[in-house]
């Protein structure tokens, strides 16, 4: 009768469904019974511990150098949530804000973020996580997820993409603290070095032509290259470019290749190498040209300039700005922490990398994409401007090339020659697992470093701003209020970093109320993701050094419901100033909050 119901299946879903889905349990249990019998787990087993013996020593050596790093950095995040860097705050204000309900009125202000903008994928990232976590962490565990960990990760699969030994990937730990980090806080840039790594990976292989599924690698680099335009526009195009170059030579070594081709199969493989390239690149291609138009819509046109003047703002460096921050890549390196003793360890583990550079066994015969793309980046950093229209374009490119560093520091000649026999086998790989883990051992020690500084930042700098949080959501009006900021100083103590210059955005983002930056309804303003829907509702609000601030000649609380202050203490006439016209609503460390009465 079981059988007759088990079998009767139409009859039984129409007269008694119930009865079937009994029986459809029954044997779903029984088929994970079988599964967990003696016998199963006995098999299972076999096979793991067989997949387990066949993963090779350097292998199970490099994971567990990666992850304790890996875990390193967590810490470090958890007991610093906040990245330095003058633009730091802006970002995660704008993720903030882009994270809002619609129904708030701050979020009225703004357009919503267009899904395919440039440089919009941070904030696409961080999106439910600041709605989960709040500004601060949420924003921190998209940068962590894109950046200080995502980047490692992208370079242990560029260099497993492109045959090469994954050692390299243990240094990515500490090439992303450079100046972009600590000076600048470029998050969307930072954050796209990890799906750059990823597109030279791809387009390599596709141009060395040793995929044994094309298709499926086209795919990935389509997507990679797609995603790389999302998260910032300046890498995307210099990356494209560069790739435009491989690509011709890689067409021009399939039309000069070897004489046992006949010239119609050499024309027909640089045919294939090129449509295939531009096939990847297509879509991201599209996406620009479509960005560009609504940028085009958004901003009317700058008003005719007078004849002889420039409508862009260049700045080229001079003799004394290459001499002073391109001696190679170590002032990039060292820059990010004060700590003396830092400077030793960094220039010890500098030493180190060159080492490896100077002594390692390369291949000829392999492609050098990411060598090439190390120096042309290198190179350009001392012909590109150093700005366009205060945009920074050439310190970026010193960027690309430390960022490449991993990749280039260990080739694939060092584990090409296996050794035959057992004994050997077992053996060979210990003197490069040795320099491993020395290496391992100043990457740490670096992490220590800037863990102590970004602590330090946290709790003693930054922090006090953080307990005026509440006192501000106390005085803020209805439905918002509009923030000003006047810094005295904007350095900090223990990074090379202005990460006081825009701290106010932070503030900002957790209080809920409004503060100016950028008119993003003029150019060239108009390229942040995150657009004004409204005329600006007042001035961009950071007063830097402007200790008159409170004179009444200014109109400060004619313009700004709050100012928040930075190292600053009214002078006996200035406080009878602001007894007459503003409330001081918190104290806390180096920070004071006036509201307008």
């Amino acid at each position: 009768m079981l059988g007759a119901a088990v079998g009767d299946r139409s009859k039984n879903e129409v007269d008694r469904p119930w009865l079937w889905r009994y029986h459809s349990g029954m044997s779903f249990f029984a088929r994970w019974r079988a599964r967990l019998s003696t016998e199963a787990i006995r098999d299972l087993s076999s096979r793991a511990v067989t997949r387990i013996r066949s993963i090779e020593y350097p292998t199970l050596v490099h994971a567990l150098l990666f992850f304790t790093l890996a875990a390193l950095t967590v810490r470090m995040l958890h007991r610093a949530p906040i990245g330095p860097g003058q633009d730091y705050h802006y970002h995660l204000m704008s993720a903030a804000m882009d994270a809002r309900p619609d129904s708030d009125p701050l979020r009225a202000l703004y357009h919503r973020i267009h899904p395919f903008d440039a440089n919009s994928l941070t904030y696409r990232v961080a999106f439910p996580f600041v709605r989960w976590l709040g500004p601060v962490r949420g924003f921190q565990l998209a940068v962590a997820l894109l950046f200080y960990l995502g980047f490692p990760a992208a370079v242990w699969y560029g260099l497993r993409r492109s045959g090469r030994a994954p050692w390299g990937s243990l240094i990515a730990f500490v090439t992303v603290y450079t100046r972009g980090w600590s000076v600048d806080g470029f998050v969307p840039f930072l954050s796209s070095g990890a799906i750059m790594v990823i597109v030279l990976a791809e387009w390599n292989a596709l141009l060395r032509e040793e995929d044994p599924q094309p298709k499926s690698a086209m795919i990935r680099g389509t997507i990679a290259a797609t995603l790389l335009f999302l998260a910032h526009a300046h890498t995307f195009g210099w990356t494209t470019m560069l790739l435009g170059v491989f690509t011709c030579g890689a067409v021009g070594r399939e039309l000069l290749g070897s004489s046992d081709r006949t010239a119609r199969e050499r024309v027909r493989a640089a045919v294939i190498l090129a449509a295939r390239s531009l096939v990847m690149i297509a879509p991201a291609l599209i996406l620009l040209v479509l960005w560009r138009a609504r940028l085009e819509g958004h901003a009317p046109p700058l008003p005719p300039l007078p004849p002889g003047a420039p409508r862009n703002e260049w700045s080229y460096p001079d003799v004394e700005f290459i001499l002073r921050n391109a001696i190679l890549a170590a002032p990039y390196f060292i820059m990010p922490i004060r700590e003396a003793a830092d400077l030793r360890m960094v220039v010890a583990l500098v030493v180190v990398i060159v080492a490896l550079v100077l002594l390692t066994r390369g291949d000829p015969s392999r492609a050098r994409h990411f060598e090439v793309f190390l120096l042309c980046s290198l190179a350009s950093y001392f012909v590109l401007p150093v700005t366009i229209n205060g945009q920074s374009i050439s310190t970026r490119h010193m960027e690309f090339a430390i960022w490449m560093v991993p990749l280039v520091v260990w080739p694939s000649a060092a584990f090409d020659r296996r050794p035959e026999s057992q004994r050997e086998r077992r053996l060979w790989w210990l003197p490069e697992a040795a320099l491993a883990l020395l290496l391992a051992m100043f990457v740490s020690k670096r992490l220590e470093s800037v863990e102590r500084a970004l602590v330090k930042l946290n709790q003693r700098e930054i922090g006090p701003m953080l307990q005026l949080v509440e006192p501000c959501r106390r005085a803020r009006r209805q439905p918002y209020s509009v923030l000003a900021y006047v810094p005295m100083a904007t350095e900090s103590s223990y990074l090379h970093s202005v990460s006081m210059h825009q701290a106010h955005e932070t503030l900002a983002a957790l209080c809920g109320v409004e503060t100016p930056v950028y008119n993003t309804n003029i150019r060239p303003y108009h390229t942040p993701p995150l657009r004004y829907r409204v005329p600006m509702p007042a001035p961009p609000g950071v007063y830097q050094s402007a200790s008159n601030w409170p004179d009444p000649g200014l109109g400060m609380f004619e313009r700004y419901d709050l100012v928040l202050t930075f190292e600053w203490s009214p002078t006996a006439e200035q406080q009878a100033s602001l007894d007459e016209r503003a409330t001081l609503v918190g104290v806390s460390g180096s920070y004071r909050l006036y509201r307008r009465r």
